[in-house]
């Protein structure tokens, strides 16, 4: 089984050669689309200077000039910076990292993706059978689900107990609060394959990745959580991201050479390359595209020196808000929600 696995690995380490091979800044697509990449990285430094400006404590109306980023809202271009993120990673990831429960954690906690929920399950104390502890602590302690539901209406009483950022899909005909832990519970409790023959529930999976640290990808990880009944490409990249920053994934093969692409990134590449924005493309040709990005943030005309690095995920992940941008700026639509600042 290890060995299958690591072939995995072994593919993915082979890809950044053919992938570097193709990182000219100027190269044409396949298809003899010229990249301009110039708009992106405009975006993506006046996005990042609205938070060094925000967290300098410049008033609102110094943070920027451009109307469209003054009305609406766009992520961070790292997710680490997202509020939601921070918190998560302040009170649960980081005091887990070393932990195999960090892959449960991450599942429970991106399954709501709202701090308040995480409040309940995490922090809050509450008088179980015989002790007091968080729903967390009960959870991990004896496999039961309940306990979680009886925190969290406990701290959130009738709701919203999951994000309003994306869609979070359970089974039909119930509830979303039993949706998503009857999602968990079936995460907690089944098995995946990791290769022919061979099958890993998620203890097992994580104490395997400690193990063995380094040696599995992103990607192999995410192709298994895929597996799992209402955790689709999305989410199991989500999850994926977050074990980038735990001892599980954060000496894996691939951060610098893969990501998975979804739709706004596709467009997003898509505008760079001149193409129509709803042409579909192979996602060899779309990983390439990123990786020639990556390299691109190495100039400082693009990216200054001075700030924080990208990886794989930053690009993805700005290519999907670039496209919203675009979408306003182009008369073709406009983002869900306005930017609203408590500050």
């Amino acid at each position: 089984m290890v060995r299958l696995v690591r072939c995995t690995v072994l593919l993915a380490v082979d890809g950044v050669t053919a992938l570097n091979r193709g990182s000219d800044p100027n190269r044409r697509g396949r298809q003899g689309d010229t990249m301009d990449s110039s708009a992106f990285f405009a975006y993506a430094r006046e996005r990042h200077s609205i938070h060094l400006r925000r967290s300098a404590g410049l008033p609102r109306d110094e943070w920027t000039q451009d109307a469209i980023l003054r009305e609406y809202r766009f992520c961070n271009i790292f997710r680490e910076l997202d509020t939601t993120t921070e918190w998560f990673a302040h009170h649960v990831r980081t005091p887990l990292r070393d932990s195999p429960d960090v892959l449960l954690a991450t599942a429970l906690f991106r399954w709501f993706n709202r701090i308040s929920t995480g409040e309940a399950v995490f922090l809050n104390r509450m008088r179980w059978d015989d002790h007091d502890g968080t729903a967390w602590e009960h959870l991990v302690r004896t496999g039961r689900i309940d306990p979680v539901r009886r925190a969290i209406l406990a701290h959130c009483g009738t709701g919203p107990y999951v994000t309003g950022s994306y869609i979070i899909k359970t089974m039909d005909g119930v509830d979303k609060l039993s949706g998503v832990l009857l999602a968990i519970t079936r995460f907690m409790r089944q098995s995946r394959a990791v290769a022919p023959g061979s099958v890993l529930d998620q203890g097992e999976m994580s104490r395997m990745l400690l193990r063995e640290r380094g040696q599995h990808a992103l990607e192999f990880v995410w192709r298994w959580l895929t597996l799992f009944p209402y955790l689709g490409h999305f989410m199991a990249y989500e999850i994926v991201t977050d074990l980038r920053h735990t001892a599980l994934l954060d000496q894996a093969p691939d951060i610098l050479t893969w990501a998975n692409p979804g739709p706004g990134a596709e467009r997003g590449l898509n505008r760079i390359m001149g193409r129509d924005v709803r042409k579909r493309m192979s996602r060899q040709v779309l990983l390439e595209e990123m990786q020639t990005l990556l390299a691109q943030c190495t100039d400082p005309a693009n990216w200054p020196s001075d700030w924080p690095a990208w990886e794989m995920r930053e690009v993805e992940h700005t290519l999907c808000e670039f496209d919203k941008y675009e979408r306003v700026r182009l008369g073709q639509g406009a983002p869900r929600q306005k930017f609203r600042s408590t500050r």
